[in-house]
């Protein structure tokens, strides 16, 4: 009921008291002094004045009621033509899980959200039956890396003193925890490949066929800003001071600050001791917007670069490109010919195409000890994590200094599946920027979202960019898709705590890599390559480097293990192909 509604056992005319009850009046004629000796007289009957007085009381009685009647029916269609807001009450507030934010409503007087989190309950009962569009009105709620081995990737003694990757000894490089927060005890820890398949946000979720709705229109693309990089960066700053700004939050405010799109490449931050949340510290005076940046990424190992109208922040590249020794003699056993298919299969899952004999092209040199690899530090980064997850496959020691909850074999998706499971409720039915629906997900789930805005730019959408989000306890992952696909974008998974908007073409085409233990699905005529060819022809044989594709699947024999370097949403395809198998199996 709206506030100020009737009650249901009112009359009509007492919802409103300026409306009263006609009541025939009564009339008492002046009378003459009382004459006690002499009984009252009884007037006469008089038929005249009888009727006279009989019409004039149900003439009253008429006009009475005819005007009960006019005054409910204005009221009624006063109150069926107009929307009054809706005002709900403030949700009782509700223990939250530890890992996840709890969205916290505005106090400041007049500070009105522009959407609302409500209970799922009441959800509904804030739409009009008139209006579809679940618009809602609101009352307020009361220094970079030296030379030598630029990412620490190899001890430089070796092998000998590397963390044992055996169960019950303690990792002695516990200092580096910070690499990825709360990973030595990751409660979504399953095996690798035993997790149901998650929505992608490539896929539509109601089958066509059968789907009575129509799909929903794209949104309108926001003006393209005219921007002149240069001058943005040579903006002058009385002082900046930040001690702890989470990265992502600092290159937004200085996206806000200098209109400049600031793009944030999450993968390989790990490896140089940072994430999406690590902390800047930065105090500075009579500087600059460039100067300011780049002194804030400096201090974490990384760079900006200019893209045409776009800033990039990314692993400090060098030139000439970074040459890099990786031990090899734990997973050759000192055999050549083991050293020579171990370098080959490298290339095929890490960037396979970036190898060549030109000067700004990746190379490699195998003996049977050691890899050399000259590359960019991005793709070191990936070589660096293939290699180090052989040795979580194999059961051997790692040979880095880094934390061994980074080399875990569980996929993106297991790590980030509960927190893309945790229900929401969110309501932003009317047009808003995207920067600022993306913070209020990532309050409501404790997940960080960025937004690769080189990418995206491609098509058509900047910072200006105007979204709608209507979420009825529903999960992060299909409030996400919901969002993000009548723009025509999509989102990936980069670790267990972030996610990235990317366009629908790069979610596609931009290959990760898993690891799956097969070792229980290798029995009678099955083996590791029938396996591997199974896979290829279910997910779609021209995808692979021997059909021209640029993706790869391969068998390590020691591990008892799929490698596989695919698109994430083929990956999810994988798994749940390799779920499917062992339910046949069964």
């Amino acid at each position: 009921r709206f506030a100020g509604s009737p009650p249901a056992s009112a009359t009509p005319n007492s919802a409103n008291p300026a409306i009263e009850q006609p009541v025939p009046p009564v009339v008492e004629p002046p009378s003459a002094p009382a004459d006690e000796t002499k009984p009252a007289k009884r007037p006469a009957f008089s038929p005249q004045r009888h009727w006279k007085g009989l019409s004039l009381a149900a003439l009253s009685i008429v006009a009475g009621g005819a005007l009960a009647i006019a005054a409910v029916a204005a009221i009624s269609a006063v109150r069926s033509d107009s929307k009054p807001a809706a005002v709900v009450p403030k949700p009782a507030a509700k223990s939250a899980p530890a890992n996840e934010k709890v969205p916290v409503e505005p106090k400041q007087p007049g500070d009105t959200p522009p959407e609302q989190i409500v209970p799922p309950e009441q959800a509904t009962a804030t739409k009009s039956p008139k209006d579809s569009s679940d618009a809602v009105a609101v009352a307020p709620a009361p220094p970079p890396p030296g030379d030598g081995d630029p990412l620490g990737l190899v001890q430089p003694e070796g092998l000998p003193g590397a963390a044992a990757n055996e169960p019950g000894k303690t990792n002695p490089l516990a200092q580096f925890d910070q690499i990825l927060s709360g990973a030595t005890e990751d409660p979504l820890a399953r095996p690798a490949d035993a997790a149901p398949r998650l929505p992608t946000p490539d896929e539509s979720t109601p089958d066509e066929s059968t789907s009575a709705e129509p799909p929903r229109p794209e949104l309108p693309r926001p003006p393209p800003r005219a921007v002149d990089v240069a001058a943005r960066l040579a903006d002058p700053l009385a002082g900046i001071e930040t001690a702890g700004t989470p990265l992502a939050d600092f290159l937004q405010v200085l996206s806000d600050l200098s209109t400049l799109p600031i793009t944030l490449e999450p993968d390989a931050l790990p490896l140089a001791q940072a994430n999406a949340a690590s902390p800047v510290h930065v105090k500075l005076t009579n500087t600059t917007t460039g100067q300011a940046l780049a002194a804030a990424l400096a201090s974490l190992g990384l760079e900006y670069v200019v893209e045409g109208d776009q800033l990039v922040a990314r692993l400090i590249e060098p030139t000439p490109l970074r040459t890099q020794v990786y031990p090899l003699q734990d997973l050759s056993g000192g055999d050549e010919e083991e050293a020579a298919d171990l370098a080959e299969t490298i290339k095929a899952l890490v960037d396979p195409r970036g190898w060549g004999e030109d000067e700004s092209a990746g190379a490699m040199t195998v003996t049977k000890d050691a890899l050399t690899i000259r590359q960019r530090r991005a793709v070191h980064a990936r070589l660096f994590v293939l290699c180090e997850k052989l040795r979580t496959a194999r059961k051997l020691p790692y040979a880095s200094r880094f934390d061994p909850a980074l080399f875990a074999l569980d996929t993106r998706s297991q790590r980030a599946a509960a927190r893309l499971a945790a229900p929401l409720t969110l309501n932003y039915s009317q047009p808003t920027p995207l920067v600022q629906i993306l913070p209020r997900l990532e309050e409501a789930t404790g997940m960080k979202i960025l937004v690769d805005w080189r990418d995206i730019a491609a098509a058509g959408w900047n910072p200006d960019g105007e979204a709608t989000l209507v979420a009825d306890n529903q999960p992060l992952s299909a409030a996400l898709t919901a969002l993000l696909e009548p723009m025509d974008l999509a989102w990936r998974i980069v670790d267990g705590q972030t996610l990235q908007v990317v366009t629908r073409e790069t979610l596609l085409a931009l290959p990760e890599l898993e690891f799956y233990r097969v070792d229980d699905l290798l029995a009678g005529d099955q083996t590791g390559e029938s396996l591997v060819a199974k896979a290829r022809q279910a997910l779609g044989a021209d995808l692979f480097l021997d059909r021209g594709g640029p993706f790869e699947i391969r068998f390590d024999e020691p591990s008892q293990c799929l490698l596989a370097a695919l698109p994430q949403p083929k990956q999810q395809e994988l798994a749940a192909l390799l779920v499917a198998l062992r339910s046949a199996a069964k």
